[in-house]
């Protein structure tokens, strides 16, 4: 598939690629390529090493060490370190060895953080930029999930360059607010929301979505606030336009919460009742911006 920029495949092969990406402890396996042997077998979870390729035929390998890792955003950051160096490096072209990650703590979740990182890589204006990634599949289990999870995200996402319009429901409901546990990174705790769809308003999206993720009926509604940082979003650049109202109904995970949970409000205080530090995105600041209007 091609993004703006950069071509995204899957392969049987490692051909035409200027750099290879492999796990550190898959190559370690090996019986060859002594020359990075020593500085792999330091590599700490998350750590990121470049080092000269005389084992698969390209030009450079990157070395990442995600055998069991499980914290998203230590994937995120490996994979970050990972692009830095081929942007430093100039290089064009690379191919990931896709099955030697799938000993990292959770190979869907792996594919669709590194969707989101490849197509961080279309805003980075650099006068040499990647061209093309290859995704090299030995097992077919992998290509599945590389298909469905990578190649689809992107496939999904690359008609829209962003900012996206989403929009974030603040949910009264039970003397509490409503957040969900996110299935899809970044995870952790959120306020119910999502994309808007083509020709729908940003008020029948909150709607729609809290409907979807919570099953309850979302009364009284008003705009909130608009959020726009940038940094709000590790995965690109998202505008949460923020309604509040009240929930009606039965409150019950679906679609991709797999969670619904309400943290109470500790009633004449603008704060709430054990907050927790698992909050994604800016939803933290919204939920503390709406208590102490």
């Amino acid at each position: 598939m091609k993004l703006e920029n950069i071509t995204v495949d899957l392969s049987k092969k490692i051909k035409n690629i200027q750099c290879v990406v492999v796990s550190s402890d898959y190559f370690l396996r090996l019986d060859k390529g002594k020359r990075n042997v020593k500085k792999i077998k330091k590599l700490k979870p998350g750590q990121v090493f470049l080092g000269k390729d005389d084992f698969f035929g390209s030009e450079y390998i990157i070395f990442i060490n995600l055998t069991r890792v499980k914290k998203q955003e230590v994937i995120r950051k490996a994979l970050d370190d990972c692009f830095k160096r081929v942007r430093r490096r100039k290089i064009e072209s690379v191919g990931f060895l896709a099955d030697s990650f799938r000993s990292a703590g959770d190979f869907v979740i792996f594919s669709k953080i590194a969707a989101q990182e490849i197509f961080r890589q279309e805003k980075i204006k650099d006068k040499i930029r990647l061209k093309k990634v290859l995704l090299i599949t030995e097992s077919n289990r992998a290509e599945k999930v590389l298909s469905r999870n990578l190649i689809g995200y992107l496939d999904h996402i690359k008609i829209n360059r962003g900012p996206f319009l989403t929009v974030d429901g603040l949910i009264q409901y039970k003397n509490g607010i409503v957040l969900i546990e996110r299935s899809n990174p970044p995870l952790g705790l959120a306020l119910p929301g999502g994309f808007v769809d083509y020709g729908e308003k940003a008020e029948d999206a909150a709607i729609r979505e809290v409907k979807e993720e919570t099953n309850l009926d979302f009364i009284n509604v008003k705009q909130f606030k608009v959020y726009s940082d940038r940094s709000r979003d590790p995965r690109f650049h998202t505008v949460s336009v923020v309604f509040t109202g009240k929930g009606r109904g039965k409150l019950k995970a679906a679609s991709d919460a797999k969670k619904a949970l309400v943290f109470e409000i500790i009633k004449g205080k603008s704060r709430l009742l054990k907050l927790p530090p698992n909050i994604v995105f800016d939803h933290k600041k919204i939920i503390k911006d709406f208590l102490n209007v």
